[in-house]
């Protein structure tokens, strides 16, 4: 990780994130492997030693003490003198927008002013590098949102390394630089959000950046970097550099690439509407394509569609991808952790 990146572990849970992110902070020990920071391996480095802090669930904040306490907490740890500290407390609560509020108790406090102070707390004592544990699963939705946002900024602002845990795929995509796809304690791909997003390199990255479209079958022929792919519902065309003749493929589509009735793709197929739900801005429309279901997600504005009536879809096959659907081919499952600096 370059300096200032912010680096999030995302996976579904019980994948390993908060191990890994523990390892990291030293709370448990490695079996194996190395732990470098700035070049200097830490894995044998007791967490009082390791210049990290930790921004925990749960906030962690101590009920019996005030604001300007639990974020001085670690800088009296660390011997710093009472002018100082009163003065580095005053600017990280001014980071977190929280200034004035020294002499409040927790209690007193919003969800979301609760996760600054933590946050506060951690960069006061500023840190190499700040260790985030699902920072902000315990707000509410609208919360969550607004928050994920502010603490970037807060985060870049500091200039402070910054591994952050969650099993959201959104959040990840809005706070991170790059972003670690885990899986059953593997990385699966190390990718800027927007290459995560569009261009997953596993079917089980697919599935899990929910491209809801996952069709298999067997690539039969190449143009260029598109393969022709033969499938249970038809030839189907979708991006592929290195896919050879006779391997076999799943071919992911987001639904939101996903066009009704006249609207032009290379891929074209018929089928029958079996269900259209409300989701705000879209429709979620599934349309039955033999025994597959192809979802589309269509702006509500451009959607009459009627269940049991005969729909076409379409798509370009440059927003398809063909991935390699064996386990023995997954292409970074072997990927190592990049070091923290």
């Amino acid at each position: 990780a370059e300096k200032g990146e912010i680096i999030a572990l995302l996976g579904p849970s019980g994948c390993g994130k908060t191990t890994l992110l523990n390892l990291i902070a030293g709370f448990l020990q490695a079996d194996g492997g190395t732990v470098l920071v700035d070049g200097v391996d830490l894995k044998d480095t007791p967490p009082h030693r390791r210049d990290m802090a930790m921004v925990f669930q749960s906030y962690a904040l101590f009920p019996h003490m005030t604001v300007e306490a639990n974020v001085a907490f670690g800088l009296e740890m660390r011997g710093v003198s009472k002018a100082e500290a009163k003065q580095r407390v005053a600017d990280a609560l001014k980071v977190v927008k929280l200034d004035g509020m020294q002499s409040r108790y927790p209690r007193q406090l919003s969800g979301g002013q609760q996760q600054r102070i933590a946050l506060a707390r951690a960069l006061v004592v500023r840190p190499s590098l700040i260790l985030l544990d699902e920072p902000l699963s315990n707000l509410d939705a609208l919360l969550r949102k607004n928050m994920r946002e502010d603490m970037r900024q807060i985060l870049k602002d500091a200039g402070i390394t910054a591994v952050v845990v969650t099993h959201d795929q959104e959040e990840a995509l809005v706070m991170a630089d790059r972003i670690i796809l885990m899986s059953a304690g593997r990385i699966e791909q190390i990718s800027v959000p927007s290459e995560l997003y569009e261009y997953p390199r596993t079917v089980f990255g697919a599935r899990f950046m929910e491209m809801s479209n996952l069709i298999d079958g067997v690539i039969v022929s190449r143009e260029g970097d598109v393969v022709v792919v033969e499938t249970p519902i038809g030839m189907l065309r979708a991006k592929e550099k290195e896919g050879r003749i006779g391997e076999g493929v799943t071919i992911a589509v987001r639904p939101e690439n996903i066009a009704l009735a006249t609207d032009s793709g290379e891929n074209r197929l018929s089928g029958q509407v079996m269900r259209d739900s409300y989701h705000g801005p879209v429709r979620r429309i599934d349309v039955a394509v033999g025994n597959q279901t192809i979802i589309a997600h269509v702006p509500v504005r451009r959607c009459g569609v009627k269940l049991g009536e005969k729909l076409s879809v379409s798509w370009h096959a440059s927003d398809a991808r063909a991935l390699t659907n064996g386990e023995a081919e997954r292409r970074v499952s072997s990927s190592p952790l990049l070091p923290l600096s």
